[in-house]
């Protein structure tokens, strides 16, 4: 079993590389102190990312969380922090790009592998969506 910190640095190294495919030069922090953990730059475009790991999406779902606690800390991104939040689903090795932008209000998003059982459309949001960047 990983350790969460481990998890997330796992997930920081799988999105810098998928950057570095799409041929953006990335950038990482020293230490762990600020609310980026990425930046990626192509064509003077700059990205401020944050990268959310998940483990287990057996229920078909990842969620890309907007709020990060810990011991001593808790904080809700907001567009003066970051850009994209980066989610790597660890077990399904895909990564989505969730402009935060897209968050609207919500805290978190919630995306979909397939279609609901119910075939409910209105605020679905699916993977297959958030794959660019």
């Amino acid at each position: 079993m990983l350790h969460s910190k481990t998890k997330g640095n796992v997930g920081e190294l799988r999105v810098a590389a998928d950057l570095s495919k799409r041929g953006f030069a990335v950038f990482t922090e020293l230490g762990d102190s600020s609310k980026i953990d990425l930046i990626a730059i192509k064509e003077s475009q700059i990205i401020r990312i944050q990268v959310k790991t998940q483990t287990d999406t057996s229920n078909g779902t990842i969620c890309a969380p907007l709020r990060s606690c810990g011991p001593g800390y808790s904080y809700l991104y907001t567009a003066n922090d970051v850009d994209v939040i980066a989610v790597y689903a660890m077990d399904k090795e895909v990564i989505c790009y969730v402009p935060i932008i897209s968050f609207g209000k919500k805290t978190k998003m919630i995306l979909r592998f397939e279609k609901s059982k119910n075939n409910q459309t209105k605020g679905i949001h699916f993977v297959e969506d958030y794959q660019q960047i």
